[in-house]
């Protein structure tokens, strides 16, 4: 494929073929976030993702999944998506399931009747950064949406009839903000109600914002401990009939996967052995993003 610069993708897109038809994220602005400083937003020229999706016929083994790359492929306009989609549907008809990032704002721009006419041309999963439910989190680490809107565009995806993967991050409000942190993220998953989500833990990323607010000490992290406590905050406010829960990423102190409401008891049962001391922890070394 012909890309610049490095791709992202969620951990569970490892086997999808991974299309750029994007650069970078139409944010960026996020002060925790390392991932597209050195790249400006903008589309792919769509003849070079044209020419990249025929020379994916050729690949062998032929994945049945997709990834549109980069941070908010979302963002591109209808008439550029349908394109695509209907290309990767005529040379690429081995594909199943096509997944994308998307920022609030890009859903939130997208009417419903545009988001199912992607998703009748392929589009699936949607993997959302919720972040925090806390507007006081959101707005200290600069995430351009409040919690009100990032629920909004995600219930807009779901009433597309779009699977919903939401990502939250341990640890972003801080010592400050902790437990408001945990009960309001709680609250949000609660109302937004997506049929997947992921908890990942704060890792501080050199040269971003946030880094130098740690370097000041205007930012406060938490210690391996008091993540778990959020996270046993978390799980036990959130109330859903039916949702898939991971905290199994490689930034997390504990590794938790499992269905919610159905496991609530048992990750919390094992949130406390660990703060006990009976669970070992992912050592710090072993822990990255």
């Amino acid at each position: 494929m012909d890309y610049v610069g490095t791709i992202i993708r969620p951990p569970s897109e490892a086997h999808s073929l991974l299309l750029q038809i994007s650069l970078g994220c139409s944010h960026n602005g996020c002060t925790f976030c390392g991932a597209y400083r050195d790249k400006r937003f903008r589309a792919k020229p769509i003849e070079t993702v044209l020419g990249d999706i025929e020379k994916a016929r050729t690949l062998l083994p032929s994945p049945t999944s997709l990834f549109l790359a980069d941070g908010d492929a979302l963002a591109l306009p209808q008439m550029h998506l349908l394109k695509i989609l209907c290309a990767i549907k005529d040379k690429l008809p081995w594909v199943k399931r096509i997944n994308s990032y998307a920022s609030p704002r890009s859903l939130l721009q997208k009417t419903t009747n545009q988001l199912i006419r992607l998703r009748k041309l392929g589009l699936s999963r949607i993997y959302l950064g919720l972040e925090s439910g806390a507007d006081e989190v959101l707005c200290s680490v600069n995430k351009g949406a409040c919690a009100s809107q990032i629920i909004e565009g995600g219930k807009k995806a779901l009433d597309s009839g779009l699977y919903l993967s939401t990502s939250i991050i341990l640890g972003l409000g801080g010592k400050r903000y902790s437990k408001l942190h945990a009960q309001k993220t709680a609250e949000a998953l609660s109302i937004l109600r997506p049929q997947h989500i992921a908890a990942l833990t704060l890792m501080i990323l050199p040269e971003t914002p946030l880094a130098h607010s740690y370097a000041g000490k205007e930012f406060l992290p938490l210690s391996s401990h008091e993540i778990l406590q959020e996270l046993k905050w978390l799980v036990a406010g959130i109330d859903v009939d039916k949702a898939q829960f991971h905290a199994n990423h490689a930034s997390n102190h504990l590794h938790l996967s499992g269905k919610l409401p159905r496991d609530k008891e048992n990750f919390i049962h094992l949130i406390d052995r660990a703060c006990a001391g009976k669970l070992p922890l992912m050592p710090d070394y072993m822990r990255s993003l």
